[in-house]
């Protein structure tokens, strides 16, 4: 069982960790009394997380429920068993303002091929800085809806393994959601030189400084063209 005096030692006098913080997430499940756990650790907490490097702070969900707490607001990276989580609940969630103060974001294997364009869609990512999505069930992943997209804004992308494909690409390309982007993940999506033709006629892939397209079917003049890219410092073909 939790108490505040452990959740005090834990935010204010232990080295912040994914271990500590493992712990204090324990603490808050435990608690006896969960309304004092609201109404006291819970801003106790978040005033003294503010020190903590944000991936340090992650909650992994392993299956439907586990989002339906108070103490989801402390997160500030988020894991997500997509593959134990009907459709229906995994949209609610990555549509819920409950996603507002999270900035690293990580579906893994088995989410819709949808999933994208939830989250696009949302109105609560604004703070979403980094994204990666498992290979989707049945493989392909759609881009739609995230060419529309008012609020996301990503820093880093990474999509590898799903089956982008040249369209997904184009669409990937013309997306506001990757106007800040610098780093970015796309092996063994799929992809050859049409959808990398398309990318390399917008001006997001100015920002990009990591860029990996490793395992995809991309002709030997396409690679060696990419990697004497200017401003790329990290790149895999």
């Amino acid at each position: 069982m939790g108490d505040f005096g452990e959740v005090r030692s834990l935010v204010h006098h232990s080295e912040p960790s994914k271990e500590v913080f493992a712990r204090l997430v324990r603490a808050f499940k435990g608690a006896r009394d969960q309304g004092e756990a609201e109404r006291v650790w819970l801003p106790y907490a978040l005033e003294h997380l503010g020190r903590w490097r944000d991936e340090d702070r992650e909650i992994k969900l392993m299956s439907e429920g586990d989002e339906d707490t108070f103490w989801f607001e402390i997160a500030r990276a988020l894991a997500v068993k997509s593959s134990r989580w009907s459709p229906d609940a995994l949209r609610s969630l990555l549509t819920s303002e409950r996603l507002a103060g999270v900035v690293s974001l990580d579906v893994e294997q088995g989410a819709p091929g949808e999933v994208m364009g939830w989250i696009a869609g949302s109105e609560h990512v604004g703070a979403l800085r980094s994204l990666r999505l498992g290979r989707t069930k049945g493989g392909r992943v759609s881009m739609l809806g995230l060419e529309a997209t008012s609020t996301l804004r990503l820093g880093s992308l990474d999509l590898s393994g799903c089956r982008l494909l040249n369209h997904g690409l184009k669409l990937l390309a013309r997306s506001p959601a990757l106007a800040g982007l610098h780093t970015l993940n796309v092996s063994r999506c799929g992809i050859g030189g049409e959808g990398m033709r398309a990318w390399a006629r917008t001006s997001h892939l100015k920002g990009v400084r990591s860029l990996d397209l490793s395992m995809n079917a991309l002709l030997k003049g396409e690679l060696d063209l990419w990697a004497s890219a200017e401003g790329l410092s990290l790149i895999h073909i």
